[in-house]
């Protein structure tokens, strides 16, 4: 289907967000982030999206991050529905045990835990344009992990994804700040509201028949549509089967709702009334029919605020056991993620070198050997020709030489386990850097079983580093929990600045003028060949300015 952001805001003209729409397109022409902000109701959810997948190329899609299954459900109807179209076709969502989509869906309304195993199974979301974080406000440790693991992808490997951070209220500027976005601002239509508190406090059993009597009061006193929020199911039903047998509203029982089908109720009140229940677990059939938006006439002018008891809260201060357990699983889950990260990244560069070294190798080879039998031939020795010549075979041997040294990052020696005495291999280290302080605390972990020259030349790579940004002095320690060993290496040398820490690991990067560019990725390559990693930790260690940890 094809349309365009006029013909979408012609159809949503009465919603606020149609004003921005433009805008919106604009900025992510270019830029890689976008922050928006709009009230409830302004149309960010249903209209934004669509007007930006206008703008997008074919066969480019769209996912957005609902914080609830409901509303991924609902939202996903309502923009099917501006497009004339059901749901699965165009726009189409993705929930627990619960999806409709196609071939042909461009738009997919996803839940934080479906996001999250999209990125884990495939990092570059591939065929994915935009990722949209809708109702972000609404934080939990799923929308963080699955913001932190699209932004590692667009900085990795797609720099041409872009992220679009949606809300009614939010730190913006912190979020701008944070993403390096502009931010896009909508008006809504806001109401006045007047607030009444009710003299006493309600208990919470009793919230039901409180909130009962308060609409028969506020119908008494007020003109137009009432719209009352409940805590859950149970006590909307309650309060609904209260209203409808009030005698107050002289209801009819026999025009009383069935609260299995969920239809609506008209009392025999002068005044007419009709009520419409609205939770959760109704089918999306049932939210579409019975959706107070569609019935109410008049803007809202009065919100009365029940008191509830105070009741115990849980703590949230410290870590209950549940909590510790989650926060250990998804820690687990995020290291994880990070070594496939860090290995779909490695096999990247390991693709390029192998193509790059075999085109330079089959360039410089011929050269170099046409022009070694030049040089031992006699109408070259000896005459103004030789120390050209010679010039031009001596510089094709050291670019050899030099791809040469790049094959390592592609071919890795068989990894051969043995059990390393940790003390002997770190001697070994202090021999080649006398001049060193080391600070060695080795107590606790004394072998590690491991690849013997792999681990002596990682070590290796991580001492010359910081020798060569001017460190006096070396920390390494190690300890071994249920899962790893770990080892950190500190150094008071140069610290790495924050805008290059996630280079330190790229093939052929280097801060040094003399530097190749190759020591430390192909380390953290040796690691994973062993099963481990070798990261940077994102705090150096007390009185030091940077610590490499290496996990195995």
């Amino acid at each position: 289907m094809t349309f365009s952001t006029q013909d979408i805001t012609k159809k949503c003209a009465s919603l606020p967000a149609s004003l921005i729409a433009d805008d919106v397109n604009s900025a992510l022409q270019t830029h890689h982030s976008l922050v928006i902000t709009a009230p409830p109701g302004a149309g960010k959810s249903t209209l934004l999206p669509l007007t930006i997948l206008s703008s997008l190329g074919e066969g480019e899609k769209i996912l957005m991050l609902e914080p609830r299954r409901l509303a991924a459900r609902q939202i996903a109807e309502r923009m099917a529905q501006i497009l004339g179209e059901t749901v699965g076709e165009t726009v189409g969502y993705r929930v627990r045990f619960e999806s409709k989509v196609s071939k042909r869906t461009r738009i997919e309304v996803l839940t934080e835990g479906i996001l999250t195993r999209m990125l884990v199974d495939d990092a570059t979301l591939d065929g994915v344009s935009i990722v949209i974080f809708d109702e972000f406000h609404e934080r939990s440790i799923n929308s963080d992990l699955a913001l932190a693991l699209t932004r590692q992808a667009q900085e990795i490997i797609r720099p041409d994804l872009k992220i679009v951070i949606m809300s009614a209220t939010i730190d913006a500027c912190g979020i701008c700040a944070a993403l390096k976005a502009p931010l896009i601002e909508s008006e809504g239509r806001m109401f006045p509201v007047e607030q009444h508190y009710a003299d006493e406090d309600t208990d919470p059993r009793d919230i039901a028949a409180v909130a009962a009597s308060t609409t028969i009061e506020a119908l008494k006193k007020h003109e137009g549509d009432i719209l009352v929020f409940l805590p859950g199911q149970a006590e909307i039903e309650r309060c609904f089967e209260l209203l409808s047998n009030s005698q107050h509203l002289n209801a009819s029982p026999s025009q009383h709702l069935n609260t299995s089908t969920s239809q609506p109720i008209t009392t025999t009140t002068p005044q007419h009334l009709t009520i419409h229940p609205l939770y959760g677990n109704l089918s999306p059939p049932q939210h579409l029919t019975t959706s107070p938006s569609q019935h109410l006439n008049t803007s809202p002018s009065t919100l009365t605020t029940l008191r509830p008891t105070p009741t115990e809260r849980l703590p949230t201060d410290s870590i209950m056991p549940g909590e510790r357990e989650l926060q250990k699983m998804l820690n687990e889950m995020g290291g994880e993620i990070n070594q496939l990260m860090a290995r779909s990244e490695v096999e990247s560069w390991q693709r390029l070198t192998r193509v790059l070294t075999h085109e330079i190798m089959n360039a410089v080879t011929p050269i170099q050997s046409i022009t070694q039998a030049y040089i031992g031939s006699k109408m070259v020795k000896g005459t103004p020709l030789e120390e050209g010549i010679q010039a031009i075979y001596d510089t094709s041997r050291s670019l050899s030489a030099f791809v040469e040294s790049y094959r390592k990052m592609t071919q890795l020696q068989t990894v051969s386990f043995e059990e390393i005495d940790l003390q002997r291999l770190v001697t070994n280290l202090q021999t080649l850097y006398p001049n060193l302080t080391w600070h060695v605390d080795l107590v606790n972990v004394q072998t590690l079983r491991a690849d013997a020259s792999m681990m002596h030349q990682v070590l290796t790579n991580i001492v010359k580093n910081a020798a060569e940004a001017g460190a006096q002095n070396i920390d390494i320690s190690a300890r071994r929990t249920d899962q790893c060993t770990q080892l950190r290496i500190s150094n008071d040398g140069t610290p790495i600045a924050a805008e290059v820490a996630r280079e330190v690991f790229v093939p052929f990067f280097t801060t040094k003028r003399t530097g190749s560019g190759i020591g430390l990725s192909l380390s953290r390559q040796m690691m994973m060949a062993q099963g481990g990693n070798l990261a940077l930790a994102e705090r150096a260690q007390a009185g030091y300015h940077t610590t490499f940890v290496v996990t195995l």
